[in-house]
């Protein structure tokens, strides 16, 4: 089993609508995938239980969540807290929920190992048949997304061509410290919303000739900009879903080639 944390320190670059395109690509292959969303925001959750995004309510759930794995007191407590997702998702994708605000708790614990909680809550995932789990981290460095760290066989650096290296930068620092001192590494970066090289303005264009000078090949994926991704979100659908769809299926079928690009720049899952 493997363990891969999609992260950066800032938010708005499209992280949770790509941990969730690669682990849906991952269960369409026959992958038992398991998506933990240590984001109190919920993002992930929202979508994959089948909720409507609604800007006027905040993400609460009340059900069986990472906040209780994270406070249990015995390794293993995983298995006892995943559900199943919405039927409109693949069958062999699973979720350990955000309860919501709840978890901004816990990322002030002082508890012993809190760095490590995560990881003795995925021990022994793999005796149940589970092949992959997808860390959607928090927009921080904070304790949430330690752990999602600590847990990680890899950790995906997500930006925008636009966006702040500083951030990339403190993600990818934290990364290899933890990588160093608990294992892991730094599998590469992976950028959202590329423009076409023929629509890049000036700016663009330079800016996207020093991530690929700073990343020369780390550069797991540069994921188009499109519409579709809103989309998804906002209905809470996964992109296959889309496909067949008029108007929306040449995007949704690039969107999923990106996350499988992903998936076979990592050969472990890859059948």
């Amino acid at each position: 089993m493997l363990i891969w944390t999609f992260a950066c320190e800032r938010g708005g670059v499209g992280k949770t609508s790509l941990s969730l395109a690669v682990a849906e690509a991952a269960a369409r292959r026959g992958k038992r995938t398991l998506v933990v969303d240590l984001d109190p925001q919920g993002n992930s959750s929202r979508r994959l239980l089948g909720w409507r995004e609604d800007a006027l309510d905040a993400w609460s759930y009340e059900g069986p969540s990472v906040a209780d794995v994270l406070t249990a007191e015995h390794r293993g407590a995983a298995i006892e807290h995943i559900v199943a997702t919405h039927s409109a998702w693949p069958d062999e994708l699973y979720l350990l929920a955000s309860p919501g605000p709840r978890l901004t708790l816990i990322d002030r614990t002082t508890a012993a190992a809190a760095d490590r909680r995560l990881s003795r809550g995925l021990h022994g995932l793999d005796r149940h048949d589970f092949d992959l789990v997808i860390v959607d981290s928090a927009p921080s460095l904070g304790l949430l997304t330690q752990n999602g760290l600590t847990a990680a066989d890899a950790v995906f650096v997500v930006a925008r061509p636009s966006g702040s290296r500083q951030g990339v930068a403190e993600t990818v620092s934290t990364a290899n410290l933890l990588a160093e001192e608990y294992g892991g590494e730094v599998a590469g970066l992976v950028l959202t919303a590329v423009e076409p090289s023929s629509a890049r303005s000036r700016a663009t264009a330079a800016a996207m000739e020093r991530w690929e000078e700073e990343w020369e090949g780390r550069i797991l994926s540069q994921v188009a900009r499109s519409s579709i991704w809103q989309t998804a979100e906002a209905a809470g659908r996964p992109l296959a879903s889309y496909l067949g769809d008029f108007g929306r299926n040449r995007a949704a079928a690039a969107a999923l080639a990106a996350a499988e690009q992903i998936l076979d720049a990592r050969r472990e899952v890859t059948v």
